[in-house]
């Protein structure tokens, strides 16, 4: 039995399908842009030609442009 961590695989869908995000940091900043990398503490966000390195611990909340669909294909835990 495998075990999927949820902020896992829904970064990972916005990564591959290249899904445009909103980025709300706990002090109110925006950041926008499309997330190309991810790891355990920090998020790359990038728009046009600039790149930014997010650490995880700054951020409230992610909005995608669209909702994710279907984020857990069957047999998958949650």
């Amino acid at each position: 039995m495998s075990v999927v961590k949820v902020q896992d695989a829904y970064l990972n869908r916005l990564r591959k399908e290249r899904i445009p995000v909103n980025i709300f940091l706990a002090k109110g900043t925006r950041l926008q842009g499309v997330i190309t990398y991810f790891d355990q503490f920090t998020i790359v966000l990038e728009e046009g030609d600039s790149q930014q390195l997010v650490y995880k611990h700054s951020i409230a909340t992610i909005v995608p442009s669209r909702p994710v669909r279907n984020l857990f294909s069957e047999g998958e835990e949650r």
